[in-house]
């Protein structure tokens, strides 16, 4: 995972730097704590990353206490965000070449039958229509797939059409259909449902294809040099990838001592002893060194991810409003076209043309209201009221000879922006001024503080959603600081990192896995709960759900991960009375037995584990469950706890994963559920434990990853928790 490192900044890592994870595929990590321990602290932190400044006096901390007072100065303040070893491929001059011409393909006699079949369509001509309406106006991907010519053993190019949904597979021939212009020859069409860009593709933001069927007349730019370009770019990539290339850490870091952020305040010449830069900045493959003034001096591998830290931009009743020929200059339209998914270029060269006429215009504006407004106006119901049906707001565009407009309707009537709640403009301005109007790219990072402030729960609820979702699919983080309970969900709680004052008392600490706690402390949502300034579990949860406790936050995402495949599974959704994984802390010292007991010895609980099930009762007491269930692994100290288990199961029953299988399934935890050679062996080469479960987690949620026998396994296990509570 993705991972930033925060030393001696403030009250955050003292002496020992202080560690956050964020998700590799991007999302949400919320940071909590209580009042004044440090939250805001960690976001400015990292925001020096990006435009946060330098280092000033107010960051060092005042926990220092040195005899040596050398050794004092000489203290590093620093803030590292390290995002992996694979390099980022920019895009280069020549690439730039190729964008904002046309392409010609032409379809074999196999293809062109299996594509009309699909289409139910009789001509090839009707064929090319269908085509080109369907490729025309969005970005073209193009990517070399190596020896997939399968006729001819070579590479082919593969052009992809998000707004087609489709991937052409082509070799570019300058005797393709006889002529000699580079059409491409596609030999097969395939599927592209994602509509992403594929990664170490180039991207053609301005380029069309045009599909001919028996007659070519169109004039097209040339196949065969955009197809040697990116072959050559496709090969040189792999040679920078290879086992024997030289592989550095990608990173981006400020760094300072004590003593030289005090110099530089006092206006004197800041040194250092052994030469390294006291603000530096290392990212791709190469370094980017700024000096003491921030001035770049060596100046390769700047494409490294940006930091943002998120101030709301008022957007003003007035720019809503902009002249037809400058609606590529305004900010405002910008971010909007590309929040609907228009390609603003389009529009523009419409205004261009001098043969433009109105009723055109009305065609398009009414094609836009009918289309892309109402699907807007469905999410900003569903934002602000919780209903996509809401009719309290409503939005329309107005394309007129000379200008473009966004006409924002209350109740059906016309209303200023201005003059909206604070919470109408608070969303209207993220969604428009930030989200869109940013050029966000994978690996960049934006911090909010407490962005909930201005919303209701049901807008926060949602609004949470649209940053998660949004982080997960451009593979940005976004790292919030929240007081809000309706930023938690219980079957996200992999999400929550929590800021908590260290053991010594001198500062605070980030922990990532929140069933790590201190020893003797088993509540491990206690913490939680305190943050959101909540009295009871009975706040965060679906009263339908059954709780179902586990031993740790590893288990928690494995259970979750299934239980919501069985769920798609069994109801097509979510079951209305199902099971809700919590973790704990572990089951206590007896962990520790499991490896070093006797062959005769028989399991026996320790005091430790009869507090547990005591907190763990109350826990369930507090959601008026009179019922503890807890699910452990079959090992000693799982057999330990189930030597405590009331014998009525009244009030608290202890299941062990290995009483549901036979002594042959060899099933003594929850990882002996899944196969061998599955998708969960291969998480365990590539990925620390932790990090792993939820890696998992988060691939669980977008595609299957569970086997047959998994499924089996894991169905009999919850039939059986279903049934007994």
């Amino acid at each position: 995972m993705k991972k930033i490192s925060i030393l001696n900044f403030r009250n955050i890592g003292i002496d020992e730097a202080t560690e956050l994870y964020l998700p590799d595929e991007g999302g949400i990590s919320l940071i909590l704590g209580e009042n004044n321990v440090g939250k805001s602290n960690v976001l400015e932190a990292i925001a020096k990353l990006g435009d946060g400044g330098d280092f000033t006096e107010g960051d060092i901390p005042e926990y220092f206490h040195y005899e040596d007072e050398k050794e004092e100065s000489d203290k590093e303040i620093s803030v590292k965000y390290e995002y992996g070893e694979t390099p980022i491929i920019e895009r280069d001059d020549r690439e730039l070449e190729f964008d904002g011409k046309n392409y010609g393909i032409w379809l074999d006699d196999n293809t062109t039958v299996n594509c009309m079949k699909i289409e139910n369509l009789d001509t090839q001509d009707k064929l090319k229509k269908k085509l080109n309406a369907d490729v025309k106006g969005g970005p073209l991907y193009l990517i070399v797939e190596k020896g997939n010519d399968e006729d001819n053993k070579r590479d082919a190019l593969a052009i992809i059409s998000p707004s087609a949904h489709k991937k052409f597979l082509c070799v570019a021939d300058d005797f393709a259909h006889g002529r000699g212009e580079g059409v491409f020859y596609c030999f097969a069409i395939k599927n592209y449902p994602s509509g992403k860009k594929p990664r170490e593709s180039i991207e053609l933001s301005k380029s069309n294809l045009i599909f001919f069927s028996d007659q070519r007349k169109d004039k097209v730019a040339s196949g065969e040099a955009l197809q040697k370009y990116l072959v050559e770019k496709a090969y040189s990539v792999k040679e920078v990838k290879s086992e024997t290339a030289p592989k550095k850490e990608n990173y981006i870091e400020r760094s300072m001592t004590k003593q030289q952020i005090e110099d530089r305040a006092e206006g004197k010449v800041v040194k250092t002893a052994s030469g390294k830069p006291a603000i530096s900045a290392l990212v791709g493959i190469n370094a980017t060194i700024l000096n003491m003034n921030g001035a770049i001096v060596d100046k390769e591998g700047t494409n490294a991810p940006k930091v943002y830290l998120y101030e709301e931009r008022v957007i003003s009743d007035e720019e809503l409003e902009c002249k037809a020929s400058e609606i590529g200059k305004s900010e405002f339209f910008r971010g909007f076209f590309k929040a609907v998914n228009i390609d603003i270029s389009l529009l523009e060269q419409y205004y261009s043309k001098k043969s433009r006429k109105q009723n055109r215009l009305k065609t398009v504006e009414d094609s836009i209201n009918a289309n892309q407004m109402v699907e807007l106006n469905k999410l900003f119901g569903k934002f602000i009221e919780g209903r996509e049906d809401s009719e309290t707001y409503a939005f329309t565009i107005a394309l007129e000879e000379e200008k473009i407009s966004l006409i924002i309707k209350k109740e059906s009537f016309g209303v200023d922006l201005s003059k909206q709640s604070s919470g109408f403009r608070a969303l209207f301005n993220f969604y428009f001024g930030f989200l869109y109007s940013k050029d966000l790219k994978r690996g960049d990072i934006v911090l909010m503080d407490e962005p909930d402030r201005p919303f209701n729960a049901c807008t926060q609820i949602n609004l949470k959603t649209l940053i998660r979702s949004f982080g997960a699919e451009n593979g940005v983080n976004f790292v919030v600081s929240t007081h809000s309970k309706y930023f938690i969900e219980t079957r996200r709680l992999e999400e929550i990192k929590l800021v908590v004052n260290n053991d010594y008392g001198d500062g605070a600490i980030i922990v990532n896995d929140f069933s790590c706690l201190s020893e003797g402390e088993h509540d491990s949502l206690k913490r939680i709960i305190n943050a959101v300034g909540g009295r009871s579990l009975l706040e965060l949860i679906d009263g339908k759900d059954k709780i179902v406790f586990v031993e740790g936050i590893t288990d928690y995402n494995y259970y979750t991960a299934a239980f919501q495949d069985y769920e798609r599974r069994v109801a097509g959704g979510k079951l209305e009375n199902g099971l809700l994984f919590i973790p704990i802390g572990g089951l206590g010292l007896a962990d520790t037995y499991k490896c070093t007991r006797g062959a005769n010895e028989k399991p026996k609980a320790t005091s430790e584990q009869e507090q547990i099930k005591r907190d763990l009762i109350a826990l369930s007491r507090s959601i008026r469950d009179q019922r503890t269930i807890l699910l452990v692994d079959g090992d000693y100290a799982g057999e330990c706890m189930k030597t405590i288990e009331d014998q009525t199961k009244e009030n608290f029953i202890v299941i062990m994963v290995s009483e549901m299988f036979d002594e042959k399934d060899e099933v003594l935890e929850v990882e002996d559920l899944f196969d061998k050679d599955g998708n969960y062996r291969r998480y365990l080469m590539q990925a620390k434990y932790s990090n792993m479960a939820r890696n998992f987690k988060a691939d669980a949620e977008k595609k299957p990853v569970f086997s047959k026998t998994e499924q089996e396994r894991f169905a009999k296990l919850f039939g059986y928790l279903l049934q007994e509570v």
